[in-house]
């Protein structure tokens, strides 16, 4: 089983940095980008169980499709146990946190600007 890194943010700026940060903290594995929600719920229908796992770097606050209609697609699929997600947000609203608490793959979250080690505590 291997893991695969998804990074989605509507920034190129913040993708860039979520990428930085991982390669600061020794992550050499498989990224991929997404700067849209849009394009990840058609990538996540595409998904089936292989074995591997996918962590998710998922920005909520995203222009066209948010990560919270993200999280509900998730929770629709009948393999959402092959997802992990941290949310990465400027937002310390503690309300983002009660909402996440009803996402069992909601794995802990990471206030911007991210760090290397912000990263690593979740790889």
């Amino acid at each position: 089983m291997k893991t695969i890194i998804l990074n989605i943010d509507d920034d190129p700026i913040a993708l860039f940095l979520v990428n930085n940060a991982l390669r600061n903290a020794g992550f050499n594995g498989e990224v991929v980008e997404f700067a849209d929600g849009k394009d990840l719920n058609q990538f996540i229908s595409k998904v089936r169980d292989d074995g591997n796992k996918y962590l998710m770097l998922l920005d909520i606050n995203m222009e066209e499709v948010g990560g919270w209609e993200v999280c509900d697609r998730i929770a629709e699929t009948p393999h959402k146990s092959i997802f992990d997600v941290i949310i990465i947000t400027s937002s310390i609203d503690r309300s983002d946190r009660i909402k996440a608490e009803k996402y069992g793959f909601i794995k802990g979250f990471i206030t911007k600007p991210i760090s290397a080690a912000d990263v690593k505590a979740f790889l």
